[in-house]
């Protein structure tokens, strides 16, 4: 079982319903990892209250979920104070509301009710009186975002009336009709129908009602149907472990009234009873659908969120391809125009079917070989990675077809020149780059240019600042394709060391000759691997003149360029696509001395850890410990040397993983680092 997997969670919640310890299931997870975990489903401040007398070993996960349930604790203020203010609203025009879920558990500040914050108030009015209710709050400023087809939508098919939201940044109020849509289920959750339930508790500036627990319990049981959230899970089984056994059979009598989905309802008060370690009949199809919602949270996301054919499948056995074929069909959004409806409604649907007939293939090996699970996500994954290559493949050819517009300063500043506007128009292909660069050095171009640039600067004084950037460099145009430049060679001095190239250049000598040596980059620096031995190979030494032009290949070429006068210039064109590592190579030996990577997001990263294991700074280790995942080898090894010159405990683990870590030097270095300092990680 993976730490942050949704079982683990799911029996972290059972362990603090039953009143059980919770440190034999949390002592090997990530704290990170686990409270956003936990946070996503809405139980980090659970778990948080339950760990207030963790061990000392537990302390760092306890640090990681306090700052939730301190958060919540704050939001649970700010909501309590709106609650109030819109029961005194509700009661100055004579309506006395059913608080419900969350707004029902501030009114009556029920035991740990600060650990649970709500994204909204609901609450249910009675028929006659949801207008007055609905005036009332639009006169207190609430407002609806809703569009006039969405607003059609609440008022003829909902379950409650559009959120009104409040005017101070507050959550949203709705206003309940039923508890759940009529069309979903058969049992009747109307007002009159939910009415002996209720109870009226008066507390402070006013008076509402609130439903009782087996009313509380039946709302959370059609709220979850089908996917219900944990934490409700979790507030339904301390709910059925509260309630007396005769109650209890009231609430599973009604359950079992229901027909037109039984099974739903059924495995979600099923789950919850097993959370609470009570018993609960349940038929065999509501206990297979109890399992299949525990099994649907570890499916990749992708899967997860389109397994509505399997979930229609298990609740309806006696017609499943029935069931197969509504959920597949679906309903479109209801704000979402005709015309895409139209064209991303079959292409839903597609996606849906085809998702449902993986898994229940999935499903039906299970039956006959063991390992299922593992076999899905991995058929899953290889079917992903071959969409993804494909949606790649497809937008290359689509940006091969259709180049982006130009912005309009670039259109502006090659309209000036027709020959830099040809050359623009053909280089942005990158078939016929070479021979744009060939015609635009036959062209006056270049000395057009620069008498316009310095007529320019003769009458604006005040751009005469951006001749210091003329020192090594100017560019002439840049699009998204490549950039053009002329660039300043005015030091014949022979370069300290070889760097192979960034990007793919084709240059040509401007004025006068230039000399070139070419060399071809080793294995081992292609594949991102240093190698003390691996020396470049001389190519060719060429000398160009004006009009003559070279190609260096980015990554697998290096090359030097020297001036035969004492300064000259040359014309570069240079491919926007750049390549992450810059290797360097001794202008002796040509061997290599090691890489830059020219990623500015991977040398701040570098940077920030190095100076901040310099001056102790104990607090990144568990950020640190985060990007042991990031795709940059540099990366992980300076999280890792910086956590273990901070923290030996803290490496020990970070070393192990890397052991194990796609990069052969960072495995070997951690191995080395392992075995020469053995027993001092300890």
């Amino acid at each position: 079982m993976q730490p942050e997997s949704y079982e683990r969670l799911h029996g972290v919640l059972r362990a603090i319903v039953r009143g059980e310890d919770v440190t034999p299931l949390l002592c090997d997870v990530d704290p990170v990892r686990f409270s956003a975990f936990a946070a996503r489903n809405r139980c980090a401040p659970l778990i948080s209250s339950a760990l207030a007398a963790c061990p000392p070993t537990l302390a760092p996960l306890r640090r990681a979920l306090r700052a939730h349930e301190i958060s919540c604790a704050l939001k649970i203020s700010r909501l309590h104070a709106q609650l109030n203010e819109i029961v005194s609203i509700m009661n100055g025009r004579g309506v006395t509301p059913v608080l419900l879920k969350g707004a029902a558990r501030l009114w009556e500040l029920a035991p740990g009710h600060h650990l649970h914050d709500s994204v909204d108030l609901d609450m249910m009015i009675r028929p006659n009186e949801f207008s007055e209710a609905t005036n009332a709050l639009r006169e207190a400023r609430y407002f609806e975002r809703a569009s006039p087809v969405e607003l059609r939508y609440y008022e003829r098919r909902h379950h409650h009336a559009a959120p009104l939201f409040a005017p101070d940044g507050g959550v949203p109020v709705e206003l309940h009709r039923e508890l759940y849509l009529r069309d979903c289920i058969s049992l009747s959750t109307d007002y009159d129908a939910m009415a002996p339930y209720a109870r009226l508790a008066a507390q402070g500036p006013g008076s509402a009602y609130t439903l009782n627990a087996a009313g509380t319990a039946l709302h959370l049981i059609v709220h979850g149907f089908g996917r219900p959230p944990l934490r409700d899970l979790y507030l339904l089984a301390v709910l059925l472990r509260s309630m007396a056994a005769d109650e209890r059979g009231q609430l599973a009598a009604v359950l079992e009234a229901e027909t037109k989905e039984p099974v739903r309802l059924a495995a979600t008060a099923y789950d919850a009873a097993c959370m609470a370690g009570i018993p609960w009949r349940a038929s065999s199809d509501a206990r297979r659908f109890a399992q299949w919602c525990i099994e649907r949270e570890n499916l990749p996301r992708a899967l997860c969120l389109r397994s509505d054919c399997v979930d229609a499948v298990l609740a309806h056995p006696d017609h499943a391809v029935r069931a197969f074929l509504r959920a597949a069909i679906g309903k479109r959004p209801v704000a979402e125009p005709m015309l895409q409806s139209v064209l991303r409604q079959p292409v839903r649907a597609v996606l849906r079917a085809a998702a449902g007939i993986h898994i229940l293939y999935g499903l039906q090996r299970k039956r006959l070989r063991p390992g299922w699970i593992r076999i899905a996500l991995r058929g899953a994954l290889r079917a992903h990675a071959r969409m993804y290559r494909t949606a790649l493949a497809a937008r290359s050819l689509v940006r091969r077809c259709i180049l982006p517009r130009l912005p309009r300063a670039v259109e502006n500043q090659i309209a000036q020149y027709p020959a830099l506007r040809t050359f623009v128009r053909e280089a942005r292909r990158s078939s016929r780059r070479r021979a744009a660069f060939h015609r635009l050095l036959t062209t006056p171009f270049i000395t057009e240019y620069l008498n316009a640039e310095l007529l320019r600067l003769m009458q604006d004084e005040d751009a005469l600042g951006r001749l210091t950037e003329y020192r090594r460099s100017l560019t002439i145009v840049q699009t998204p394709e490549f950039v053009l430049r002329i660039q300043f060679l005015d030091d014949a001095k022979p370069p300290r060391e070889i760097q192979s190239a960034l990007r793919t250049t084709l240059m040509s000598p401007i004025g006068g000759s230039i000399r070139i040596r070419r060399f071809s980059v080793p294995d081992a620096p292609l594949r991102g691997i240093f190698h003390a031995q691996a020396a470049l190979s001389e190519c060719e030494t060429a000398t160009l003149g004006p009009g003559e032009m070279v190609n260096v290949s980015a990554a697998t070429q290096a090359y030097t360029v020297m001036p035969d006068a004492p300064s000259a210039a040359i014309l570069t064109l240079e491919d926007a696509r750049t390549e992450s590592l810059c290797w360097r190579f001794d202008t002796a030996s040509f061997k290599c001395l090691g890489a830059v990577s020219s990623d500015i997001t991977v040398s701040r990263l570098r940077e920030t850890l190095e100076l901040a294991s310099a001056l102790g700074v104990r607090s990144i280790v568990a950020p640190a410990r985060s990007l042991l995942d990031h795709p940059s080898h540099f990366v992980r090894w300076s999280a890792l040397s910086a956590v273990a010159r901070l923290s030996k405990r803290d490496a020990l683990p970070m070393l192990r993983r890397a052991t194990r870590d796609a990069h052969p030097q960072l495995r070997r270095a951690a191995v080395r680092l392992l075995a020469a300092r053995g027993e001092q990680w300890h």
